[in-house]
């Protein structure tokens, strides 16, 4: 287990003091210090541009360090946000090298932008966006919009590294879903539940549609987990660590 250092940079509408390095001790044992960097416009004013996160922190290799780290750097960049009650971007690695007092060799990974943001992609026929737009245009504007709702978080799903922020924003866009769903499946959108001191009967909204096209497309038991992982997630029923 060794020790490495973690720079990240992000785009934020929260700042720090010109020249002031914050530095703060993280409940996961990481070290982490905050600055906001500054840039010149071509008048030669200085502007606040990007934060930047240097985190120490432990691990076998540098993937290990740099998963740890981005933890400890989401997580300051919520603070950041919550604080300053503005967006602070996602954490962008910039830099990861390994920290020892020897003059041995060690791990050094050095992140450049690429600015022709290349990366793989899928390609998408004409034909495909055609038939589509035209399938949506005949739809009922209100079963359109429920529609398009639950394409917007199915990409923003397909954006998010996190795998239960995926999670949520799949499950989100499902519930857009809902009541197209029930209604195709023939299931109430209602479930009757009975007061346990009255016994007076009172109808509560329920993810029926969602349930069961899970269970008809992927099983009982994917259906259950799925439940279970959402309510434990959304309703606070369980740890995170154990989602």
């Amino acid at each position: 287990m060794g020790t490495f250092r973690a720079v990240f940079r992000m785009p934020a509408r929260a700042r720090i003091g010109r020249g002031v390095g914050l530095s703060v001790k993280l409940a996961s044992g990481s070290g982490c210090t905050i600055q906001t960097l500054y840039k010149l416009d071509e008048h030669g004013t200085s502007h606040p541009s990007e934060m930047q996160l240097t985190v120490l922190t432990a691990g076998n290799d540098a993937p290990e360090a740099a998963q740890r780290a981005r933890g400890d750097a989401k997580f300051m960049a919520s603070l950041l946000s919550y604080l300053a009650n503005g967006p602070v971007s996602e954490p962008r690695l910039v830099l990861i090298h390994q920290v020892a007092d020897d003059n041995g060799p060690r791990e050094y990974h050095y992140f450049l932008t690429d600015p022709l943001n290349l990366r793989s992609s899928t390609r998408v026929g004409t034909t495909a966006i055609n038939d589509l737009v035209a399938k949506l245009d005949v739809l009922e504007p209100s079963v359109r919009d429920r529609v398009e709702r639950a394409m917007h978080w199915h990409a923003v799903a397909l954006d998010l590294d996190d795998r239960l922020e995926r999670v949520q924003a799949i499950l989100t866009g499902f519930e857009a879903l809902n009541p197209l769903l029930a209604k195709q499946l023939g299931v109430e959108v209602f479930e009757v539940r009975k007061c346990p001191s009255c016994g007076a009967e009172s109808k509560a909204p329920v993810a029926s549609g969602v349930h069961a096209w899970l269970r008809q497309e992927c099983g009982e038991d994917h259906m259950r987990k799925t439940r279970d992982l959402r309510n434990g997630l959304l309703h606070g029923y369980r740890p995170i660590a154990e989602l």
